[in-house]
């Protein structure tokens, strides 16, 4: 999955036969940012005919909404989604701006339509790739420190270490794949817990 890089909202304009078509892409972490962004979108571009959007958040893709904004249903949003899913964005949303031109272009000219203006758009984005970042406390006798601290170095896993009695407490954070490749494996075994 991808992310675009922090700061940048890349616009693209696309004309098909009158109409104007001007997509955007918005860095998202929460659904409660679609709502102000779509509003100032709004303030923006009062005299817009539609203002379709599309959003997708979290790797599994089970955050997600898109809206046609008057279009003929499945004409704008769901051809918006189709983009950020096939190209595995995350954590955006992306919305097209339509000033109607006067010429009405079918169900299979809208579709196409928002689907370039969204493509052209991500054509300019720079986009990284998404890692979803996990910060563990971990607990362990004193006498395990050392294996840890091994298995972290050769991990290249920076860490801070403290001690509570007998216990020490390791802080870090790891990206999906070293905690299902690290962390899990270590939390399995009974000398390893992690501290809530």
């Amino acid at each position: 999955m991808f992310i675009l890089e922090n700061n940048q909202t890349p616009e693209s304009l696309i004309k098909i036969s009158g109409s104007k078509f001007i997509g955007q892409v918005f860095k998202i972490v929460a659904e409660n940012e679609v709502k102000q962004i779509l509003q100032q979108l709004k303030q923006l571009h009062p005299a817009a005919t539609h203002i379709c959007f599309a959003y997708q958040l979290r790797v599994d893709g089970l955050t997600y909404r898109a809206s046609d904004d008057g279009e003929p249903a499945g004409t704008a949003g769901l051809p918006i989604l189709n983009v950020l899913k096939s190209k595995q964005i995350t954590q955006a949303l992306a919305t097209v701006i339509r000033y109607y031109g006067g010429t009405n272009l079918g169900v299979s000219g809208l579709i196409q339509a928002y689907k370039l203006a969204v493509e052209e758009t991500l054509q300019i984005s720079n986009l990284v790739l998404y890692q979803n970042l996990r910060t563990i406390t971990l607990t362990c006798s004193i006498q395990y420190v050392d294996i840890l601290k091994s298995k972290m170095s050769k991990l290249s896993i920076p860490f801070q270490l403290s001690f509570e009695l007998q216990m020490a407490i390791m802080q870090f954070t790891v990206n999906d794949k070293l905690y299902l490749e690290f962390v899990i494996p270590l939390i399995q075994q009974p000398q390893f817990q992690i501290r809530s």
